[in-house]
């Protein structure tokens, strides 16, 4: 069993339930012959599936809150797997796939890129469902604190062995001595018991926390996606579309790596639009290529017809769609000229993905092979 399997039941299952409600978990024959069809060499697959619904694992993860999301996928899974007696990987796989379904978190192959960049722990908008914590520093345990007495106790056997000579050649009666001895280590013990001590020094500060910005934790720059080059914005189309793009866009709303996750999540219905007509070999998981959305002129030349027509295949009959359109990277205008002729085609609900390709690698996040459909 591979990725790809799970991911691909777990869009199946999505659209499923999406077309036919959530009654359709109920009816056993039915959805497995849905599955079926939609996954023929994932037999076994779909069995486990519906061991897991029969559990009642999808009821659980609705009835969740949403910030404890990833402690219940957990817990499903290890229930599973002590029920069941499914395998741990294999359970936690299924309780991620039906998570995906019933809209509360992302493909389960996502939980498996170690993301979310190693260098930089993702955000969450990290999935607030993900059942994998990113992998953070723990601070250093506190040192315990020194006894005061301890030097003390150490060398008291060795102290008492060679006193224990010396009162041996002693002319008068010991116990007098042993007496005024019992006061002065009395006397001396609870000197160094009540005694101020020094406190053990505090450990050394870490770096400052950098405060955060609209655009999520700060720190989160990929590739430059949060880099301002000094350019300013502007309403009409770039002929120069390999150079350093501005920060802002005077059209639709500017989107971050982070956001873009966190909007996949929030609404599946996001189109996500590859518009770098440079060859290239993979793009982002589901995304839609239309080149010509980001090329140079004015929105009201040839090209603009040609690409209200692609836009509306690729979006439907929903214009209301949130719809991200990106390039290479935050030196590449083809995106900023593809919100600017979407916003002139009459789409609203629009993002531009400054960081693009290069902020989504370095990320470390989920892409596919480019397949070009204009």
């Amino acid at each position: 069993m591979t990725e790809p399997v799970f991911d691909q039941l777990a869009i199946a299952l999505q659209e499923i339930r999406t077309r036919l409600g959530d009654g359709i978990l109920d009816d056993k024959r039915r959805l497995n012959g849905l599955l079926f069809d939609a996954a023929p060499d994932a037999k076994r697959e779909i069995r486990v599936i519906r061991t897991a619904i029969d559990e009642g694992v999808p009821d659980a993860l609705r009835h969740a809150e949403r910030e404890l999301l990833g402690l219940e996928m957990d817990r499903q899974a290890n229930r599973l797997e002590s029920s069941t007696g499914m395998r741990q990987d294999l359970a936690l796989q299924i309780v991620r796939l039906l998570a995906f379904a019933l809209d509360q978190g992302p493909l389960p192959s996502v939980y498996q890129q170690t993301h979310v960049a190693p260098a930089r722990p993702p955000p969450a908008a990290a999935w607030s469902g993900a059942s994998q914590s990113p992998a953070t520093t723990a601070p250093p345990a506190s040192a315990p604190a020194a006894n005061p007495l301890s030097p003390v106790l150490a060398r008291l056997p060795g102290l008492l062995a060679g006193l224990s000579g010396l009162l041996a050649k002693l002319p008068f009666d010991r116990k007098y001595l042993f007496a005024g001895l019992g006061v002065v280590v009395v006397l001396f013990l609870a000197f160094q018991l009540f005694s101020p001590h020094p406190a053990p020094p505090a450990p050394p500060a870490g770096p400052a926390q950098a405060p955060a910005t609209d655009n999520g934790p700060a720190g989160q720059n990929f590739a430059g996606e949060l880099t301002d080059t000094g350019v300013a914005a502007k309403s009409t189309l770039e002929t120069n579309v390999g150079s350093p793009t501005p920060l802002s866009i005077p059209v639709g709303q500017r989107i971050t790596t982070t956001q873009v996750q966190a909007l996949l999540v929030r609404d599946t219905s996001t189109v996500l639009i590859d518009v770098l007509a440079d060859a290239h070999d993979n793009t982002l998981r589901g995304a839609v290529h239309i080149p010509l959305a980001g090329y140079p002129g004015t929105v009201t030349d040839p090209t603009q017809a040609q690409v209200a027509a692609q836009l509306k295949t690729a979006i439907g009959d929903r214009p209301q769609r949130p719809v991200v359109f990106f390039c290479m990277g935050a030196g590449c205008w083809e995106s900023y000229n593809a919100v600017l002729r979407a916003s002139a085609a009459g789409y609203s609900n629009i993002y531009w993905y400054r960081g693009g390709l290069a902020s989504w690698r370095e990320a470390g996040l989920p892409m596919q092979p480019l397949s070009p459909t204009s």
